[in-house]
């Protein structure tokens, strides 16, 4: 169930080992100049035997952007802020083609009953849009991200 859902959210591009991985996830958008990607950082924690957390978190990762993005700090799990591996990225990244969103947190506590499987999904998400995107736009990239996540009872479902 990890493996399907760590590809439902994005293409792995670092395995450290089963548990803890790089993920990449990317949002197209009908305007070019509005593509986004993410780096995480994702790790599976066994909380107990019916219950699990799935956490995703960005780092200043380098990923060789074209300098566009920001550096960035993440406010709300400051160890991450340790943590800067070097990602070998596509050649629309290296250009500088797309804008870099970044994972403050997200969180899955899976919780397995009986009769069915239980989700608690918690985000903030950090849109790095630019100063001139309409309001309207950032939400629905982010309604758009969370809609996603409504996808998974299929992967729970098995």
């Amino acid at each position: 169930m990890y493996t399907k859902l760590l590809f439902f959210l994005g293409h792995l591009a670092r395995i450290y080992d089963p548990n803890l991985v790089i993920i990449q996830q990317r949002y197209k958008s009908l305007i070019r100049s509005w593509q986004r990607y993410y780096h995480a950082l994702a790790n599976k924690v066994e909380l107990s035997k019916e219950k699990t957390a799935i956490v995703l978190v960005s780092s200043d990762m380098n990923d060789h952007d074209g300098g566009k993005n920001k550096k960035y700090v993440n406010p709300i799990v400051e160890s991450a802020n340790s943590f800067k591996p070097d990602i070998d990225s596509e050649e629309d990244i290296r250009n500088g083609d797309l804008y870099k969103m970044f994972v403050h947190l997200i969180t899955f506590f899976v919780e397995k009953h009986a009769d069915c499987v239980k989700v608690t999904y918690i985000s903030s998400i950090d849109p790095n849009a630019p100063y001139l995107a309409p309001a309207s736009l950032i939400k629905k990239i982010l309604v758009k991200k969370i809609n996603n996540f409504i996808k998974l009872k299929e992967i729970f479902k098995k």
